[in-house]
């Protein structure tokens, strides 16, 4: 019965991380596209 609970526990601590990364992810691909976007529109406004 234990083990149960300690892998459940596990389990959230693994899902709360994944999210965590996950957003840090996303964070980082919005950063990346919104810079690659200002570059072309640098590049085609000149």
């Amino acid at each position: 019965m234990r083990n149960l609970s300690i892998s459940k526990l596990c389990s959230s601590v693994m899902a709360l991380c994944n999210e965590e990364f996950l957003r840090k992810i996303e964070l980082e691909l919005t950063y990346r596209s919104f810079f690659c976007l200002q570059k072309i529109v640098f590049l085609h406004s000149k």
